[in-house]
């Protein structure tokens, strides 16, 4: 009986969980079930005999070298039973089971032990050790024991083998090994006594015993069969050819349950070759005959992981790499599991356990229908269930059907020049045969000749370039029989089609581009490359005349700025840099590709050159504090973008220099400068190190800056490089009004004119010339000489042949003493006119007495004024409303400034007001990470549905399921995780604000400390964030309408139709659209640390709750299942540049299903309008899926067809067109009140702010959130 043990030394290849309810299948189809082990680092150890039952433990998250967490499992069903009480599961271990279940062997609290299902506890074998393997019929258990005396003075490191037979009253009797298997060996593979004996593997008779021998040795380990009927040894080493004897030896063990074969890994030392790998083998146990699996280059790096009673091994590539396929032999030739899955039944076996890889078996049923197996070397698990034998599956599949094909089926092409065909097994040519370009009437057009590559299973048909015409269908067809198996010539291929279709020898033409051209950009970055689609599939070009990137030039410049990446797949062209580069606001950009620098997929149809204009739209966010200016260089990408640079000395860098990524032309500062790879404290740069020496002329200034009044200042840290060099810096000051967005030379002639040198200090290294951290030096300049004037601030580096200057923390910062904010909503609908009010804060020690106040908007202005004030400190918020009300545009974003003059010192402060045409629905997307193998993910769960219940429909939530850094997850969707920066589990985005926010907050009272789903700061937890967007940014700018979103059964398709309609004129806008596919009621295992707590915010998941366990089985809901195109910041080119209110912006898209889903009839879609400047929500709703059209679906709106909810006067008011029964509740999710009534229903309410209201008409209920002024 094959029983997997995997040791200590595996424990650290990784960590990992699966299982997940699946549908119902009938016994005569394959059958799937991901298993996900509660414990983050789970692996299965067996399968019982008949394939009913199998075994897992978990490796200690703690310490790697201990195991527990035993766990009987159902493999039917997936189900898993946990066979350990109380909070300590490590020291209990699960290695086999009987084939009735009913008895799992390993060990409890480190002796050796069975658990008895029945009774439902652990029994103790008598001695000590630990058990790994067990009859089917519970007979007799084998193991080995660590330590102890032999009874012959070997005492250090040793591993005793142990066997336990079942007597007659039911009991264990220890047996003495040596004594009573008469011949079992005490000697390795050299003849040598040894003190490691371990037993692995038994027959399920009983009398097959094997194992391994000084298993910790490397070179000197070694495996044996013993045979307890014929008293001989076998050592599996020993086997292997004369030609690898003296470095070779056998390195696992995997014995069949029959006892009849045994497989494993090899690692070959060919002393004829000198060749190094690793290989399965094959040895048959009844004859003694030895097969090595190294024939083919793909077989040199392959382990044996398990073999059936018929000898069929099951082995996977590469042999020790986490990462890695299972294969199955057949014959002479291997079959992946995806090929079988796939071939014979048509499923995908990636899709089916959620993971990129198939991994390794750990052990196969008797009759070869079932098998157990581990994509990863821990955590993620499958049982696979075939109606037949894996070798008669594997019987049925082509072994020369599997092919790939370059370029792919379909493409469109002006001339025929060459194609690669690659099969999956080792394949030749026939003698004497050629493939043939037909043309669509199957006419031949040209013979060409087939020549095979060096790898065995690739082979490249081409010849003289044939021009095809456009239009036209050709084929390139290889008769039956051009290629046979190398294995097996007789086994040839049937005939091969691969379709093409001609096009004119014309440039390559761009059908579509994202960001559209003209469009107004503020990045582009991987996360958001330039996309273009052409009119054909398209390569770069493999010319290596024409240059293989596209350029990023800024301004009128010729030089470009950066490189942009050209990455293609199929029609799709990708631009992007490797560093992010910001657009700036007001700067033009322009994206151009070289001529010639795409092409068709045979090298033709190269391109024309493409200008693509983009207007920088990148504007530094308002730095909080009080701060002007502030940059910790922390993210060089937007560092790069925020200043003007000027290179003014273009000579070439040493090696020092160079190796930081200095260059001639484009670096006189540098943004990437950091102590070690380790860190993500950024600096900037510059240096004057030349080769030939030389001086520098580099030049870093700030933006223009506005200084209103005297209280500004400027602040830096500097360091220099070399102590044995006298590295200065210089600050130049330029009063410009001008507005520059880049480093003319015009405004160089002007700093070197007119601007004042405000600082000249030499810099020091400071304890270490090595070293950053710790080194700096703070300077501080006061700015009161430019109060009311615009500036230019410009870091100089002028040295001549010293080393470097580094510059850190550069901020203007305001040192006032009091505070200006504008307090108008920012959003009205349908208004003519608004009242404009301010706030004054006092933050200083100063009084105030007089102030001014006016605000302007095109030709508006109106006056505040206000005198004997006496305004200090302590003073309450000091409260400004203009005496007259502001015009506003209605369908317009109306921006208005408003300047205070307090005492004579002058604030200013600019906003807007969208005056809105209708009334929008405001929505607020939430995107939360979250886990399985998260213990605290059950917070998280608990968060979104207090969300649902205090706001419903109008707080969209996606559960995007990762594995984190060590954890896993059967729905993980890691890709889409990372796109959103998710570093900790759980956490989330809310509306894409640039933060992640915690599902809840502890708080600390007197009693003790307690979870609350607000946080005492108001700004940490996901509702606080959504009552902050429902509250601050109540009014969306758009409603999104989705018509359609349908499956398609037969045609495995979705199809969405909808429209965003603006409520205001926009123009210049950047926004993409989101698409994702969620779905409901998903169940697997949930680990959770809640199951203890009393807190009653825990509720099921706490003490006494119905999931208060520490792994519950949950329904998920919500979970992220496809991001369309997997464009996670949305797809552009929807939405158009300009819009017009009240002019609904269409979209349809159809796209291929996501293999994923399990059930379409809980499948949901997100649609969300991204801001593709900011990256944040601009709006979003979501819509059930149809199935095959069965029920339409129409836009989803905030009040339903017979209820309006609104405030007016400090009332809530519903209106129904029947009886209503109405709950307030308040932002925290308490009741305020509920009322019935008829047709209109009105609740008071005590202050203003965020309520949700829940209307309840016929059954049918609406929830609104309703903010009341």
């Amino acid at each position: 009986m094959l029983k997997k043990k995997i040791y200590f030394c595996m424990f650290l290849l990784g960590l990992l969980l699966c299982n997940i309810g699946v549908r119902a299948q009938s016994d005569t189809e394959a059958k799937v079930i991901p298993v996900n082990f509660p414990q983050a680092s789970g692996y299965f150890t067996s399968l019982s005999d008949n394939g009913l039952w199998a075994t897992s433990v978990s490796v200690d998250e703690s310490n790697a070298t201990l195991v527990g967490y035993p766990y009987l499992i159902n493999a039917t069903t997936g189900e898993m039973k946990q066979l350990w009480t109380g909070s300590n599961a490590i020291g209990f271990t699960a290695n086999d089971v009987t084939d009735d279940g009913k008895m799992v062997v390993g060990s409890a609290d480190g002796h050796p032990a069975y658990y008895d299902v029945d009774a439902g506890k652990w029994v103790n074998l008598p001695g000590d050790g630990e058990a790994l393997c067990v009859t089917p019929d519970g007979s007799r258990i084998a193991g080995f024991a660590f330590g102890g005396d032999d009874g012959q003075g070997m005492l250090q490191n040793m591993e005793l083998p142990r066997v336990w037979d079942r007597q007659e009253d039911g009991t264990y009797r220890q047996l003495d090994v040596d004594s009573e298997l008469e011949g079992f060996p005490r000697k390795d593979k050299f003849g040598s006594l040894t003190n490691m004996r371990r037993i692995e593997n038994m027959s399920a008779d009983g009398k097959i015993l094997a194992g391994a021998m000084n298993f910790v040795y490397v070179g000197q380990n070694c495996y044996y069969v013993y045979n307890s009927e014929t008293k001989k040894t076998v050592y599996v080493d020993n086997l292997l050819a004369d030609n690898y004897k003296g470095g070779s030896f056998i390195d696992a063990s995997n014995m069949s349950n029959n006892g009849a074969y045994m497989t494993g890994l090899s690692q070959i030392i060919d002393n004829s070759t000198t060749e190094e790998y690793n290989a399965a083998y094959r040895l048959n146990i009844t004859d003694g005959s030895f097969e090595l699996f190294n024939t083919y280059s793909d077989e040199k790096d392959r382990g044996g992981f398990a073999v059936s009673n018929n000898g069929t091994i099951f082995a996977s590539s590469p042999a020790v790499n986490p990462v890695r396929y299972l294969y199955v032999l057949y014959g002479k030739l291997w079959y992946g599991l995806d090929e079988i899955m796939s071939g014979r039944y048509g499923i995908n076996i990636y899709e089916k356990i959620n993971q990129e890889m198939t991994g390794y078996a750990v052990d196969v049923s008797d009759d070869e229908h079932v098998l157990i197996g581990m994509s990863q070397t821990m955590g993620y698990g499958y049982i696979i269930r075939l109606p037949e034998t894996f070798t008669e599956a594997t019987s049925k599949i082509d072994p020369l059907e599997a092919f790939s094909v370059y370029p792919a089926a379909g493409s469109a092409f002006a001339r025929f020049k060459e194609a690669t065909i690659t099969f999956s097994k080792p394949t030749s040519v026939v003698s004497g045969s050629m493939a043939q370009l037909l043309d669509e009437n199957g006419q031949l057009v040209r013979n060409f000749n087939i020549s095979p590559n060096s790898d065995g299973i690739s082979f490249v048909v081409g010849g003289i370039p044939t021009t095809l015409e456009a239009g036209k269908k050709y084929t390139v067809y290889f008769p039956a029989g051009t290629f046979q198996l190398t294995a097996d010539n007789s086994y040839k291929s049937k005939e091969i089609r691969i379709n093409y279709v001609g096009r004119e020898n014309t440039p390559a033409k761009v059908t579509s581009m994202s960001p559209a051209n003209g469009a107004n950009v503020s990045e582009i970055s991987t996360s958001q490359p330039v996309r273009l689609t052409f009119d054909m599939d398209v390569q770069v070009a493999k010319n290596k005349d024409v240059p293989a990137v596209a350029y990023l030039y800024e301004g009128d410049s010729e030089t470009p700025i950066c490189d942009l990446v050209i990455s293609t797949s199929g029609k799709q062209v990708a631009l992007a840099p490797a560093l992010r580069r910001y657009l700036k606001l007001g700067v033009d950009y322009k994206v151009v590709i070289p001529e010639d620098a795409i092409t068709d997929i045979m090298g033709d149809c190269g391109n024309d050159e493409i200008t693509i204009n983009y207007h920088g739209m990148y504007e530094a966010e308002v730095v909080p504090g009080g701060e002007l200016f502030f940059d910790d260089f922390n993210d060089p990408s937007v560092s790069i973008a925020r200043y003007l640079l000027y290179e003014g000395d273009h000579n070439t860098p040493a090696s020092v220099p160079a190796s930081w990524e200095f260059d001639t032309d484009n670096t006189p500062w540098n943004f990437t400068i950091r102590s070690t790879e380790e860190t993500s404290d950024y600096c900037a740069a510059s240096h004057s190190m030349y080769s030939p020496s030389g001086k520098s002329d580099d030049w870093m200034s700030l933006p223009q800056q506005y200084i209103e009044n005297g209280d500004f200042y400027l602040s830096f840290d500097a360091q220099s490089f070399q102590f044995s060099k006298n590295d200065s810096l210089k600050v130049y000051i330029l009063e410009e009004d001008g507005g520059y967005v880049n480093f003319t030379q015009d405004l160089y002639n002007k700093f070197k004119t007119n601007g004042k040198l405000v600082f000249k200090e030499k810099l020091t290294p400071g304890k270490s010339q090595d070293e950053l951290e710790g080194d700096w030096t703070n300077f501080e300049i006061p700015l009161s000489d430019y109060a009311g004037k615009y500036i230019y601030i410009a870091f100089v580096n002028d040295n001549d042949n010293q080393s470097a200057v580094f510059l850190d923390n550069v901020k203007i910062y305001y040192r006032g003493d009091f505070i200006l904010s504008t307090t108008t909503a920012e959003s009205v609908v349908d208004q003519q006119a608004i009242d404009v009010t301010a706030q004054v804060n006092v933050s200083g020690d100063k009084t105030y007495n007089d102030l001014t106040a006016t605000v302007t908007s095109g030709d508006f202005t109106s006056t505040y004024t206000a005198t004997g004030l006496n305004l200090t400190k302590d003073s309450p918020a000091y409260t400004i409303k203009f005496p007259e009300q502001m015009p506003l545009k209605v369908g317009e974003e109306n921006s208005y400034t408003v300047t205070v003059n307090l005492d004579g010192t002058q604030l200013s402060r600019t906003s807007s007001v969208k005056d809105l045409a209708f009334q929008t629905t405001k929505r607020v997307l939430v995107e939360e990470a979250t886990g399985q193998w998260c213990t605290n993910c059950p917070r998280g769960i608990l968060a979104l549905e207090n969300l649902e219940q205090l706001f419903g429909d109008d707080v969209v939530s996606i559960g995007v399921h990762g594995t984190g850094n060590s954890g896993q997850d059967i729905f993980a969707y890691d890709s889409y995780c990372n796109s959103l920066g998710f570093t900790a589990f759980p956490s989330g985005v809310v509306n894409r604000i640039d933060t992640l926010y915690q599902p809840t907050a502890v708080i600390y009272g007197e009693t003790g400390s307690y979870y609350s789903f607000n946080s005492p700061s108001g700004n940490m937890t996901f509702l606080d964030i959504v009552q902050r967007e429902f509250s601050m940014n109540p009014i969306a700018e758009a409603d999104i309408n989705v018509t359609k979103a349908d499956y398609d059964t037969q045609k495995k398709t979705v199809t969405v139709d909808g429209g965003v309609n603006y409520a205001v004129n926009l123009k210049n806008l950047n926004q993409n659209i989101l698409f994702v596919i969620v779905e409901n009621g998903l169940e697997g295992v949930q680990q959770n640390n809640c199951y203890t707590s009393t807190d009653p915010l825990m509720g099921r998941f706490g003490k006494g709750g119905e999931l208060g366990q520490p792994n519950p089985t949950v329904t998920f809901n919500h979970v992220a299942r496809r991001v369309l195109d997997e464009y996670y910041t949305g797809m552009a080119g929807l939405i158009p540049v300009n819009v017009t209110a009240n002019s609904p912006v269409e979209f349809t898209l159809e796209r291929t299903a996501p293999d994923n889903v399990v059930n379409w009839a809980n499948a949901e879609l997100v649609v969300a309008v991204l801001n593709n400047n900011t990256g944040q929500v601009v709006n979003v709703v979501k819509v059930p899926f149809t199935i095959d059209g069965t029920s339409g679906i129409g836009s989803v709106n905030a009040s339903g067809e017979d209820i309006s909810i609104n405030s007016e006067n400090g009332m809530i008011n519903v209106n129904a067109s029947g009886d209503v029964n109405v709950a307030v509740y308040d932002a925290s999710g308490s009741l305020v009140g509920t009322k019935a009534g008829s047709g209109q229903v009105s609740i008071a309410t005590a202050n203003g702010g965020l309520y949700i209201v829940k209307a309840t008409v016929d059954g049918a209920s609406v929830v609104k959130k309703v903010v009341v002024r």
